[in-house]
């Protein structure tokens, strides 16, 4: 992550990138951050691809009625066109200081330099860069406070390769795996890394999927009987709901299936099921599994939830989600 600008003032920030879990952080940490803003009335949401800017930016000029300032999220999921970034170079010039403003583009944008001078500019992409895979795996995990063994980190990228999405991802199924342990271990990485590769664990996830509770249920039930612990199952169903979520976004943006298929690391003989089931279930909703499954494993660790009975409670909310 680089950031081209920010300080404590700040109100229209641009978070550029397809990268989910440092992009949330960022804005828990901004709305945290933000005096008098109202949790309860002073945050809105938008989205682009259904919302009018022109009707969001209007909404930022007005003063908030419940809440000393306000904050919006706004999802980009495609390019700025050339009105768009007139409008908001327009709003930049005279931004109220009773709104902040948080773009969350999808994809990686050129910003006219009148938006590059007065906003933050955050870009998602410095684990792309040409530094070894090695340092980008010790960087992440450093950046959530653990560390990984030399020989973990040399078995996780031998398992993986050199795909530095599916190489992060791992990462971040490890870094749940482990909980509050400070440090992944190669048998950690062997005990998880190559199951949640394989087509056949996308079984459970698959059946909450196509919403086939008495299947899932089964499957769950079966793999806790071989030996998995709710948690282990807790990570694989999240690791999963988040290739959901990436292969979703690369349909957005039009990606041709076999970069899909090759992204996700799921076979040519899968994947057009793959993509057929998750179409299924609506985008806002995996995003709101994804936060579910991380509340309940907060949960779960602080002994506030029975983790079998909160697990089949989601399975249960996850099945019965109407697409409308």
């Amino acid at each position: 992550m680089t950031a081209k600008k920010h300080s404590d003032e700040q109100r229209i920030y641009f978070l550029l990138g397809d990268e989910y879990t440092q992009k949330q952080e960022y804005i828990h940490s901004l709305v945290a951050a933000c005096p008098g803003v109202s949790p309860e009335f002073g945050i809105f949401k938008a989205d682009l691809k259904s919302d009018s800017l022109s009707e969001t930016l209007s909404r930022a000029r007005n003063l908030p009625l419940c809440s000393e300032k306000q904050l919006f999220i706004v999802t980009v999921p495609k390019k700025f066109t050339r009105q768009e970034k007139e409008q908001v170079v327009e709003y930049c010039v005279a931004a109220p200081s009773f709104s902040v403003l948080i773009f969350d583009c999808l994809q990686r944008d050129k910003l006219p330099t009148a938006l590059e001078k007065n906003a933050a500019v955050v870009v998602y992409d410095s684990d792309r860069e040409e530094c070894p895979l090695e340092e980008v795996v010790q960087r992440r995990i450093q950046v959530r406070g653990k560390t990984i063994a030399a020989d973990a980190r040399a078995e996780l990228i031998r398992r993986i390769g050199d795909d530095r999405d599916e190489l992060l991802h791992a990462v971040e199924y490890l870094l749940l795996y482990v909980g509050t342990r400070g440090t992944i271990t190669r048998q950690d990485v062997t005990a998880l890394v190559a199951e949640s590769l394989a087509y056949g664990d996308f079984d459970l996830v698959n059946a909450l999927v196509s919403r086939d509770f008495n299947r899932a249920l089964a499957i769950f039930r079966d793999m806790t009987e071989t030996g998995s612990s709710v948690q282990e199952i807790m990570g694989v169903v999240l690791w999963q709901l988040k290739r959901i979520y990436r292969a979703q976004r690369m349909m957005m943006r039009q990606v041709p299936k076999q970069e899909i298929a090759r992204a996700l690391r799921i076979g040519p003989s899968f994947i057009t099921a793959f993509l057929h089931n998750i179409k299924k279930f609506p985008y806002e909703h995996i995003i709101r599994a994804i936060t579910q499954l991380a509340e309940l494993d907060n949960a779960v660790k602080t002994g506030r939830v029975d983790e079998e009975a909160g697990l089949e409670a989601f399975f249960v909310r996850l099945t019965t989600v109407h697409s409308g």
